[in-house]
């Protein structure tokens, strides 16, 4: 599968990003239709690390790992998968409606790690909020339902794999 979207794999405080847009040659506005975005989650330093990401072909890429700072990985879960063009279109729509634009960096320096990275055509910006508002913590709750259920069911700490963390959006 082509993937079309950024997955961060170093996103912790030294990403490197001061959180501005990076503007197209002709300096045209940022671009209300998202072509995509990848969220990841890290609970705190050294600790497990989520990422999820879509682009507007529908594409969609999961990944966990409970130790992502060893030669293992701890408990590892890959997958990929594909959703309608549509589908994906009203979905990263969604999130702009939901004003995920409209997240800052407040959050850069802090733990837990939710970070964004959204593109579209020749931009790319990097959100990075405190906490997630409820409506785009449910979006992205369906898809990371989808892809590890037994982390992600319902939200709750049920049965986390090897010592991974929910966020506390």
């Amino acid at each position: 599968m082509q993937k079309q979207f950024i997955i961060l794999l170093g996103f912790m405080g030294t990403c490197g990003c001061d959180g501005q847009s990076v503007p197209t040659k002709d300096d045209s506005p940022w671009p209300t239709r998202l072509e995509s975005f990848s969220y990841c989650y890290q609970p705190k330093l050294l600790g497990s690390a989520t990422s999820l990401g879509m682009n507007s072909n529908g594409d969609i890429y999961y990944s966990f790992s409970s130790k992502p700072y060893t030669d293992s990985g701890g408990h590892t879960v890959v997958k990929e998968w594909h959703i309608p063009k549509e589908e994906a279109e009203k979905f990263l729509d969604s999130l702009v409606n939901d004003g995920l634009l409209d997240l800052g960096m407040d959050g850069f320096t802090k733990f837990p790690v939710h970070q964004f990275t959204v593109s579209s055509k020749g931009w790319q910006k990097v959100i990075r909020p405190i906490r997630l508002p409820d409506v785009i913590w449910k979006r992205l709750l369906s898809l990371l339902i989808h892809a590890h259920p037994e982390m992600w069911h319902e939200n709750t700490p049920s049965s986390e794999p090897a010592g991974a963390e929910k966020p506390d959006h």
